[in-house]
């Protein structure tokens, strides 16, 4: 059952990319290139591009949430490491966890399988492993067309999310 937003989260996801961006530059990956290079190239391509943007700014948070982060290397950590990790320090939510594993047993797909291509029904899982909360923040999009979310809308929002949760540094779990 999704769990409801606080007030906290309302405010930080309708805060502009924009103003986040500009608010956090020296900490942030551009999310205007990000969406650049989320919505070329093939499924595949989209989905290892978004892996790459969810390791560093899961990396990220694990060190912003740490009192001692120099005591950790990230850099030598896997990504399933690193996701225990944060879920075992309660920086996430659950179901945001579980996204974040469909997306990451698919990029494994990819990465295991040189001739693997993303299935229709991949692509549903992905968008259905979506938290129904952010599904909701994405089809409320003004000028979005009515309908399910597209894979890359599904892991569009998935990645915002996670990168305004780690740059606000917001008490609680997002």
């Amino acid at each position: 059952m999704a769990q409801p937003l606080t007030d906290e989260e309302r405010v930080l996801l309708e805060t502009p990319d924009e103003e986040i961006h500009e608010k956090y530059k020296p900490l942030s990956f551009d999310t205007k290139r990000f969406k650049e290079r989320i919505t070329i190239g093939e499924p595949w391509q989209q989905l290892i591009q978004t892996h790459l943007y969810l390791d560093h700014t899961i990396s990220l948070m694990i060190a912003d949430a740490l009192y001692k982060p120099s005591a950790i290397n990230t850099g030598r950590m896997g990504f399933v490491q690193k996701l225990q990790l944060v879920e075992g320090m309660g920086l996430l939510r659950d179901d945001v966890i579980s996204a974040i594993r469909v997306v990451n047993g698919l990029r494994n797909s990819i990465a295991h399988d040189l001739n693997f291509e993303i299935s229709e029904t991949d692509v549903r899982n992905v968008v259905n492993a979506i938290p129904k909360f952010l599904r909701e923040i994405m089809k409320a999009e003004k000028g979005r067309p009515k309908g399910p979310l597209s894979f890359v809308e599904a892991l569009t929002v998935l990645t915002h999310l996670i990168h305004r949760r780690c740059r606000e540094g917001l008490a609680g779990v997002v």
